[in-house]
């Protein structure tokens, strides 16, 4: 069974919101991903997308906080297998480390996902996995 990330990237543009997918975005370096998102979202906002272009996802990545919500429920978009909803990163009272209480940027993630192709387990595991990516990213060394 063939495994790969064609990463649907939700953009808000002035015709509404459009999903243009990059494929096999699991094969990219971070650098890479983040060059072909951002063309990606370029492309949707100025009206340059080919049909091609927003289809054949299979799992979609939004961000609810871009319109200041801490969270929301995204709706799965057959046939994608999964679409991830992040909400506001924002100051929030949280226990730190070694014990304590101290105020740390929290977001939500949310995710729904199809039954039909992973259990929930598996999605649980999917998310623990972003969680840990995203507590344990260093953005210091990275290029510009």
């Amino acid at each position: 069974m063939a495994r790969y990330v064609n990463l649907g990237i939700a953009v808000d543009t002035p015709e509404g919101l459009v999903v243009p997918v990059l494929r096999e975005a699991d094969r990219m370096g971070f650098v890479e991903l983040v060059r072909a998102l951002d063309d990606l979202g370029a492309r949707a906002r100025a009206g340059k997308l080919a049909p091609g272009d927003v289809a054949g996802g299979t799992l979609t990545l939004t961000n609810f906080g871009a319109s200041g919500a801490r969270g929301g429920i995204p709706l799965l978009n057959p046939p994608e297998v999964a679409i991830v909803g992040t909400g506001a990163a924002a100051p929030r009272a949280a226990a730190l480390p070694g014990g304590g209480v101290g105020v740390l940027p929290l977001m939500t993630l949310s995710m729904s996902f199809d039954h039909r192709a992973n259990d929930g387990m598996a999605a649980g595991r999917f998310a623990a996995a972003i969680r840990a990516a995203l507590e344990g990213m260093d953005l210091s060394h990275l290029e510009s």
